[in-house]
């Protein structure tokens, strides 16, 4: 299910990050509730990430290795560690 196929591109990228943006505050909600329920950081992480996988996964089978691919590997690098970073806590 995505945005109407007849609105403009702006309005669709808008949307998408709406959606994204409600659905990352679930996902903050949810790790908050089971911090709170005594959950280890690294538990809900790790389901976190796997989750975060299984949902990338119909993605990876139409794209293929061809849509992880990168010229930028030292600005990806960063977003990689500073995320680990925020996910970790550090």
């Amino acid at each position: 299910m995505g945005p109407p196929s007849n609105l403009a591109a702006p309005v669709k990228g808008a949307l998408w990050m709406i959606v994204s943006c409600a659905f990352l505050s679930l996902l903050a909600a949810i790790a908050r509730h089971l911090a709170g329920e005594g959950l280890h950081p690294n538990l809900i992480t790790f389901f976190r990430l796997l989750f975060a996988l299984f949902a990338m996964l119909p993605w990876l089978a139409v794209a293929g290795s061809d849509g992880l691919k990168t010229d930028r590997w030292k600005l990806y690098l960063e977003h990689r560690a500073f995320n680990l970073q925020r996910i970790l806590h550090l």
